[in-house]
This record gives C-alpha cells, structure tokens and sequence, in this order.
C-alpha cells in the first residue's frame, strides 16, 4: 500500500531483517494494525509495565504511521518495534522463533489464521483485548465455522468492548467461557491537558456575555456551516457562544470565510465580549476547551465520518450532543446514551430546540455527571485487563 511501508524495513514482513535482538527476561508481544490500535496497545503495555516493571514488551504494527506513534512512547517501557510478518506458516515461523515470546495480545479486530494459529501451536498464551468485529466481518468469520472456530478457539482469554460484541464472540469461538466483556483500552484521559491561562480566558469570555458556550470539536468539512445555519435560526439573545475545534487545524482559513473575521486561537487572539465565535485551530488544546465548554457538540457525527470519542468530553462531565453518525465508538455512544449523558440529534436542525432545552443548568449538569462515571470506569480498562492477563499467565506458569 503506497506511503504505508517502510522500504528499508520490508525485510521483517518475512520474519528476519529486525534492528533489534530479543531482549532477555518475559516478552510479552502486542499486535496493534494501525495508529487507533497503537494508542490501545500503549496503554495496556503502560498499565502492565505498573503492575510489572520488569517485562519487555514487543509492539507489531501494519503501518509506518502507526510504528512512529511506537518509536516515539515513553522509552522507560522496554518497548521494541517491529512490522508484522505477512500471514504465510514459513515468515510466521520465523518471526515466532526469533522473538518466542511468552504471551501475544491481539488488540481490536485483526486476525490473522496463520499469526495467531501457530503462536498458539507453539504453547504461547494468546489474548485478545479491546476485541471487537465489524457486523460485516462477524458474517464473514461465520461463513467460515471451521477456520472461526480454529482462530477464535486458540485465544485463551477474549477481552471484549462490549455485551454486543461477547455474544458475537461467542458464536465464533469453542471457548464461550472465556470471554468477557472489559471495554475498549483507547480511553486515556491522562493525555487531555489543559492550560489553566486559556481556560480561564475562555471562561471570562463566557461570564462577559451572560451565554453559554458551545464547543464544535473536531469538526469536518460540512459541518461548521450546518452548526452556524442552525444558529442562525436561534433569536440573538438565546444564541450561545460558539467555540468551532476542527478536526484538522489547517481548514481554519475555509471555515473563518464562512464568518465575519473571526478571531483564530493560531493568530494569539482571544475572544472578546463582543465576539460570538472563535476559531481554535491549534493542536493539543482539546482539554482546555473540554474544560470550559458548558455543552460539547461532537463533530464527525453530522457526515458519515463515525463520530470521536464521545468519552473524551464525558470525562470532564459535559453534557455531550452528536449527529446520527457513530459507527466508529458505537460502543461508547450507546452506553452513555443509555445514561442520558448524551443525546443524538437526526439533524443539525434539532440544534436550536434542544440547546433552548440545555439553558437548564440543573439537566447540564445531570447529563455531565452520568458521562463522567462511565469515563471513569472507562479508563480503568487498561489497568483491569492487565491484571487478568498476568494472572492467567502466572496460573499457566507463564510469568
């Protein structure tokens, strides 16, 4: 795949080539495809490093984009990177015979027959974390019964993100017992900081004006000129303050155009009393606005984009509002809809009603609280997970 390899490393798709020998003492490999699986594959390997600082662990990624976010972690985890064999028994082999690792975690929804057949051919412990299967590629695997149930038989734990995706699990595998529901481990809200000086400027903007703010994170093409309509149609004295995050810094000039020279948090400027919108398109600040926002509306959601992790804003107890598309935290959304933390609208049309409906304080802050719950046990995944590994390995003798 063009831009995704690493020609001077093609060598480790057929299991020799590595820059790096085995290190001695327990390895436990990680298997992470692309950059989503890596930050998973990161936290449970932090999280597992906590509970024991002397295993080393080897991360396998697809991606070049994905093998960066690896190479550039914290160096005090005895992490190695390497690129995944391809999936034929020969460079299978030979990669299990130079890293013989003692425990392989395979992380979301990559399963290769031959990489995890013959890991546990060879008496290795295999897991599988944050699992979760696709509806379409659920109906693939059981077309398939025999091989299914090989593969999904060999994991010795199934760690799952969800109830829906254990039945899935369970009609794939041989093993139902084995599986349990965790969560997903891509929730890390240690990573969201926020800068006490932008925050407090952002929350006199908001006390100025008497409104309240509205923060449109990581939003896409599209979108900013659906929530703006929207707004448009509000009386001016309901109109909240509006806060537009794109998802992608440099479309800031696009969506400036569509205002009246708003101000741009990349030009140094803060908002003023006078201003009713503001533009922050800088990156790592999405704590911040999390921070001072009184209600979060979450981009990728209004285009077929799948929507961000609603988890993110419910972690600082936000009441959270999304477009209909969702498909890529279907999980996360589901529950905190279930709790009333977040509500859906079928179109950026249900905006206005439905902030007139949020100028209760008191329904703010009930919605903030019942996200903020399901963030924190959220963010124990990493810790619960490694926990049951290392106690299935020290009970097969592993560790």
């Amino acid at each position: 795949s063009a831009g995704k390899e690493d020609k001077n490393r093609l060598q480790e798709r057929y299991g020799k080539g590595y820059l790096h020998s085995r290190p001695k003492g327990k390895l436990i490999w990680l298997h992470a495809v692309s950059v989503g699986e890596s930050v998973a594959a990161l936290a449970l390997a932090r999280a597992l490093h906590e509970k024991t600082p002397s295993l080393h662990f080897l991360i396998t990624t697809n991606t070049k984009t994905a093998a960066d976010k690896i190479q550039t972690a914290d160096l005090n985890l005895n992490i190695i990177h390497a690129y995944q064999p391809l999936d034929h028994p020969l460079w299978v082999g030979r990669f299990l015979q130079k890293w013989q690792p003692d425990a392989a975690v395979f992380l979301e929804s990559d399963f290769w027959p031959n990489l995890i057949g013959l890991t546990a051919h060879a008496g290795i412990a295999v897991y599988f974390a944050s699992a979760q299967l696709s509806t379409r590629a659920a109906r693939r695997w059981q077309r398939r019964p025999k091989l299914a149930s090989q593969i999904f038989s060999s994991a010795h734990r199934i760690f799952t993100v969800d109830a829906a995706q254990k039945e899935q699990f369970q009609t794939l595998s041989a093993a139902p017992d084995r599986i349990s529901v965790e969560g997903s481990l891509k929730f890390d809200p240690t990573q969201l900081k926020s800068d006490t000086a932008f925050v407090s400027a952002l929350d006199k903007w908001r006390q100025a004006s008497g409104k309240t703010l509205l923060l449109l994170a990581s939003s896409h093409a599209g979108e900013e000129q659906r929530v703006i309509d929207a707004l448009n149609n509000m009386k001016t004295q309901e109109r909240p303050l509006l806060i537009i995050a794109p998802r992608h810094p440099h479309r800031a000039k696009s969506i400036a155009a569509l205002l009246d020279a708003p101000k741009r948090r990349s030009e140094a400027k803060l908002p003023e009393p006078s201003d009713m919108v503001y533009i922050a398109d800088t990156l790592g600040e999405m704590g911040s606005l999390f921070q001072a926002a009184d209600i979060v509306l979450l981009g990728g959601s209004f285009v077929p984009l799948g929507g961000h992790n609603p988890l993110e804003p419910a972690s600082f107890a936000k009441p959270i509002l999304s477009g209909p598309s969702r498909f890529k935290n279907q999980a996360a959304f589901d529950i905190l809809i279930e709790q009333k933390a977040l509500k859906i609208l079928s179109d950026s049309d249900e905006l206005p009603a439905t902030l007139t409906m949020l100028e209760d304080r008191d329904l703010r802050q009930k919605m903030g609280t019942a996200g903020a719950e399901i963030a924190a046990h959220a963010s124990t995944a990493p810790q619960r997970v490694a926990s049951l590994i290392l106690a299935h390995m020290r009970q097969r003798g592993a560790l």
